[in-house]
């Protein structure tokens, strides 16, 4: 029982991995900008939301980024609807 229960968790990391990598790198093969109106944005503007957002930095480190946000946002609502017992 406990190497099917280890064999599991070991996939569901997995398809957790391919999962961030795919949308990761789907959203970046993307066509156009982040932002909608680009056009009345100056070039220094775009640096600046650039540099604030983190897209000036290079790939690798944008995905590392990416994928530990998604961690924490899914370890961070499983914790908090488990914990709460909230009433719907």
């Amino acid at each position: 029982m406990a190497r099917y229960l280890i064999k599991r968790v070991l996939y569901m990391i997995l398809t957790l991995f391919i999962v961030a990598t795919v949308t990761f790198f789907l959203m970046k093969l993307m066509p156009g900008s982040p932002y909608a109106n680009q056009e009345k944005l100056t070039a220094q503007q775009i640096q600046i939301m650039n540099v604030q957002y983190g897209l000036n930095k290079p790939i690798f480190q944008q995905y590392l980024i990416y994928y530990w946000v998604s961690l924490m946002v899914i370890s961070g609502c499983h914790s908090s609807t488990a914990t709460n017992r909230w009433r719907v």
